[in-house]
């Protein structure tokens, strides 16, 4: 996630200061990061959930592309909110399974 929200971050900076080749490398390596997080699935353990995950990658990556074409950084906003969203679940996630280990 860290690497999917700087580089839609710094995508956003370059789009606004029209510098089109870092805006490149940084939706480039955004669009890279989404695409593991997407790749990585495994539907046979995660069912339903890994489906949903799927849905919203994918809608993550059109959003990126989109954003790309038209040199729109707002395209962006959503696609970095879900994904810092995510993220902060995922550690919070983290904090629960640390305390069982310690209470146990």
């Amino acid at each position: 996630y860290d690497s999917a929200i700087r580089n839609i971050k710094e995508a956003q900076v370059q789009m606004v200061e029209k510098d089109f080749p870092k805006k490149g490398m940084a939706i480039d390596t955004a669009f890279k990061a989404v695409s593991e997080l997407l790749f990585s699935l495994n539907f046979e353990i995660g069912g339903e959930i890994a489906n949903n995950l799927r849905s919203i990658y994918n809608y993550i990556l059109r959003q990126i592309t989109a954003s790309n074409i038209s040199n729109d950084p707002t395209k962006l906003d959503v696609p970095l909110n879900i994904l810092c969203d995510f993220k902060n679940t995922w550690l919070e996630v983290i904090k629960i399974e640390n305390k069982k280990k310690l209470n146990h």
